[in-house]
Protein backbone atom coordinates (compact mmCIF):
# COMPACT_ATOMS: atom_id res chain seq x y z
CA UNK A 1 0.00 0.00 0.00
CA UNK A 2 2.78 2.36 0.95
CA UNK A 3 4.78 1.79 -2.23
CA UNK A 4 1.40 2.05 -4.31
CA UNK A 5 1.09 5.52 -3.03
CA UNK A 6 4.33 6.58 -2.95
CA UNK A 7 4.07 5.95 -6.94
CA UNK A 8 1.02 7.60 -6.97
CA UNK A 9 2.07 10.57 -5.46
CA UNK A 10 5.49 11.13 -7.05
CA UNK A 11 3.45 10.42 -10.88
CA UNK A 12 0.03 12.61 -9.52
CA UNK A 13 1.19 15.38 -8.08
CA UNK A 14 2.82 17.11 -10.17
CA UNK A 15 0.42 16.80 -12.65
CA UNK A 16 -2.09 17.56 -10.16
CA UNK A 17 0.03 20.95 -9.67
CA UNK A 18 0.65 21.66 -13.34
CA UNK A 19 -3.59 21.38 -13.97
CA UNK A 20 -3.99 23.51 -10.75
CA UNK A 21 -1.92 25.70 -12.16
CA UNK A 22 -3.80 26.17 -16.13
CA UNK A 23 -6.87 26.41 -14.17
CA UNK A 24 -5.81 29.74 -12.24
CA UNK A 25 -4.40 31.19 -15.01
CA UNK A 26 -7.76 30.62 -17.27
CA UNK A 27 -9.27 32.24 -14.08
CA UNK A 28 -7.20 35.04 -13.44
CA UNK A 29 -7.59 35.65 -17.64
CA UNK A 30 -11.46 35.62 -17.50
CA UNK A 31 -12.27 37.50 -14.16
CA UNK A 32 -12.21 40.62 -12.75
CA UNK A 33 -10.35 41.85 -9.88
CA UNK A 34 -12.29 42.14 -6.67
CA UNK A 35 -10.97 45.17 -5.73
CA UNK A 36 -10.04 47.48 -8.51
CA UNK A 37 -12.33 48.18 -11.47
CA UNK A 38 -9.61 46.71 -14.04
CA UNK A 39 -9.54 43.06 -14.60
CA UNK A 40 -6.48 40.63 -14.36
CA UNK A 41 -6.18 40.53 -17.96
CA UNK A 42 -6.22 44.26 -18.41
CA UNK A 43 -3.76 44.33 -15.62
CA UNK A 44 -1.47 42.34 -17.14
CA UNK A 45 -1.73 43.46 -20.56
CA UNK A 46 -1.61 47.29 -18.98
CA UNK A 47 2.50 45.81 -17.59
CA UNK A 48 3.31 44.41 -21.17
CA UNK A 49 2.67 47.55 -22.57
CA UNK A 50 4.72 49.59 -19.76
CA UNK A 51 7.77 46.99 -20.89
CA UNK A 52 7.28 47.76 -24.48
CA UNK A 53 7.81 51.21 -23.73
CA UNK A 54 10.53 50.90 -21.44
CA UNK A 55 12.40 48.86 -24.23
CA UNK A 56 11.45 51.54 -27.00
CA UNK A 57 11.82 54.75 -25.21
CA UNK A 58 15.52 55.61 -27.08
CA UNK A 59 13.05 55.32 -30.00
CA UNK A 60 16.19 54.06 -32.48
CA UNK A 61 14.67 51.63 -34.44
CA UNK A 62 15.98 48.89 -32.47
CA UNK A 63 15.11 45.24 -33.30
CA UNK A 64 12.51 44.29 -30.97
CA UNK A 65 11.92 40.60 -29.69
CA UNK A 66 8.85 39.43 -27.58
CA UNK A 67 10.13 36.17 -25.45
CA UNK A 68 6.72 34.29 -23.73
CA UNK A 69 6.10 31.69 -22.81
CA UNK A 70 2.41 29.95 -21.39
CA UNK A 71 0.06 31.85 -20.59
CA UNK A 72 2.68 34.89 -21.73
CA UNK A 73 2.01 34.18 -25.29
CA UNK A 74 -1.59 34.71 -24.73
CA UNK A 75 -1.08 37.82 -23.29
CA UNK A 76 1.59 38.88 -26.10
CA UNK A 77 -1.36 37.60 -28.48
CA UNK A 78 -4.39 39.67 -27.01
CA UNK A 79 -1.66 42.85 -27.12
CA UNK A 80 -0.57 42.35 -30.82
CA UNK A 81 -4.86 42.04 -31.95
CA UNK A 82 -5.36 45.48 -29.65
CA UNK A 83 -6.02 48.07 -32.54
CA UNK A 84 -2.93 49.79 -33.50
CA UNK A 85 -0.64 47.96 -31.50
CA UNK A 86 1.02 46.16 -34.46
CA UNK A 87 1.08 49.92 -36.38
CA UNK A 88 2.42 51.61 -34.06
CA UNK A 89 5.08 49.47 -32.92
CA UNK A 90 6.35 48.44 -36.50
CA UNK A 91 6.59 52.70 -36.03
CA UNK A 92 9.45 52.29 -34.14
CA UNK A 93 11.25 49.44 -34.91
CA UNK A 94 13.30 48.21 -37.49
CA UNK A 95 11.77 44.56 -36.98
CA UNK A 96 9.66 42.82 -34.54
CA UNK A 97 10.03 38.86 -33.54
CA UNK A 98 7.48 36.77 -31.35
CA UNK A 99 8.95 33.79 -29.88
CA UNK A 100 6.81 31.98 -28.06
CA UNK A 101 7.20 28.75 -26.08
CA UNK A 102 4.57 26.25 -24.82
CA UNK A 103 1.59 28.12 -25.91
CA UNK A 104 -1.97 26.95 -25.08
CA UNK A 105 -4.06 29.00 -27.61
CA UNK A 106 -4.91 26.16 -30.09
CA UNK A 107 -5.14 23.69 -27.82
CA UNK A 108 -7.19 25.69 -24.71
CA UNK A 109 -8.29 29.12 -26.02
CA UNK A 110 -9.39 28.56 -29.63
CA UNK A 111 -10.73 24.86 -28.43
CA UNK A 112 -12.55 25.98 -26.09
CA UNK A 113 -13.07 30.09 -25.90
CA UNK A 114 -13.73 30.55 -29.90
CA UNK A 115 -15.97 32.85 -30.01
CA UNK A 116 -13.22 34.73 -28.05
CA UNK A 117 -10.29 33.24 -30.02
CA UNK A 118 -10.83 32.24 -33.21
CA UNK A 119 -8.62 31.06 -35.74
CA UNK A 120 -5.69 33.63 -36.64
CA UNK A 121 -6.97 33.92 -40.28
CA UNK A 122 -10.01 35.48 -39.13
CA UNK A 123 -7.82 38.40 -37.22
CA UNK A 124 -5.50 41.35 -37.78
CA UNK A 125 -2.83 39.27 -37.93
CA UNK A 126 -3.85 38.01 -41.05
CA UNK A 127 -2.23 41.02 -42.90
CA UNK A 128 0.60 42.01 -40.68
CA UNK A 129 1.91 38.46 -41.35
CA UNK A 130 2.98 39.79 -45.20
CA UNK A 131 5.49 42.41 -43.32
CA UNK A 132 8.84 40.75 -43.99
CA UNK A 133 10.27 42.77 -40.73
CA UNK A 134 7.59 40.52 -38.80
CA UNK A 135 8.07 36.96 -37.61
CA UNK A 136 6.63 34.71 -35.14
CA UNK A 137 8.00 31.12 -34.08
CA UNK A 138 6.47 29.06 -31.85
CA UNK A 139 8.69 26.29 -30.11
CA UNK A 140 6.40 23.58 -28.03
CA UNK A 141 7.31 20.15 -26.79
CA UNK A 142 5.90 17.29 -28.32
CA UNK A 143 4.47 16.17 -24.91
CA UNK A 144 3.83 18.93 -23.44
CA UNK A 145 0.29 18.50 -22.49
CA UNK A 146 -0.58 22.59 -22.27
CA UNK A 147 1.03 24.36 -25.46
CA UNK A 148 0.66 22.61 -28.63
CA UNK A 149 1.54 23.76 -32.26
CA UNK A 150 -0.64 27.32 -32.81
CA UNK A 151 -3.06 27.17 -36.00
CA UNK A 152 -1.73 27.33 -39.00
CA UNK A 153 -4.85 28.84 -40.92
CA UNK A 154 -2.15 31.81 -42.05
CA UNK A 155 0.48 29.73 -43.90
CA UNK A 156 3.59 29.95 -42.41
CA UNK A 157 2.53 32.44 -39.00
CA UNK A 158 3.79 31.39 -37.15
CA UNK A 159 5.93 29.09 -37.82
CA UNK A 160 5.61 25.99 -35.36
CA UNK A 161 9.01 24.12 -34.17
CA UNK A 162 8.67 20.57 -32.69
CA UNK A 163 11.49 20.20 -29.48
CA UNK A 164 12.29 16.53 -28.35
CA UNK A 165 9.99 15.97 -25.58
CA UNK A 166 10.24 17.57 -22.12
CA UNK A 167 6.82 18.87 -20.69
CA UNK A 168 5.57 22.07 -20.41
CA UNK A 169 8.04 23.73 -18.11
CA UNK A 170 11.21 22.91 -19.31
CA UNK A 171 11.78 24.99 -22.15
CA UNK A 172 15.35 27.15 -21.63
CA UNK A 173 17.42 24.20 -22.09
CA UNK A 174 19.88 23.40 -24.70
CA UNK A 175 18.04 20.82 -26.92
CA UNK A 176 15.03 23.50 -27.53
CA UNK A 177 17.63 26.56 -28.14
CA UNK A 178 19.79 23.87 -30.45
CA UNK A 179 16.79 23.53 -32.58
CA UNK A 180 15.57 26.94 -32.52
CA UNK A 181 18.73 28.62 -33.54
CA UNK A 182 19.50 26.14 -36.55
CA UNK A 183 16.23 27.99 -37.69
CA UNK A 184 16.99 30.32 -41.02
CA UNK A 185 14.04 32.80 -39.51
CA UNK A 186 16.37 32.57 -36.39
CA UNK A 187 19.24 34.28 -38.31
CA UNK A 188 20.10 38.02 -37.51
CA UNK A 189 17.28 37.95 -34.32
CA UNK A 190 19.66 36.24 -31.34
CA UNK A 191 22.63 35.02 -31.33
CA UNK A 192 23.97 31.76 -28.87
CA UNK A 193 26.24 33.32 -26.80
CA UNK A 194 29.11 31.22 -25.07
CA UNK A 195 29.64 32.11 -20.98
CA UNK A 196 32.62 31.12 -19.74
Amino acid sequence: GAVVFLITATVLLPAMREGSKLVMDLVGHFTRMRSGNAGTREAIEARFNEAIELLLRNDNLPHLVVIAHSQGTVITLDAMLRDGWIDETMKRVKSLTILTFGSPLTHIYQEYFPHLYGLLHATALKTCCTDPRIKWINVYRIDDFVGTKIDDSIAGFPINVAAPAGGHTSYWRPDVFKILFARPEMVDVLSPQRIS
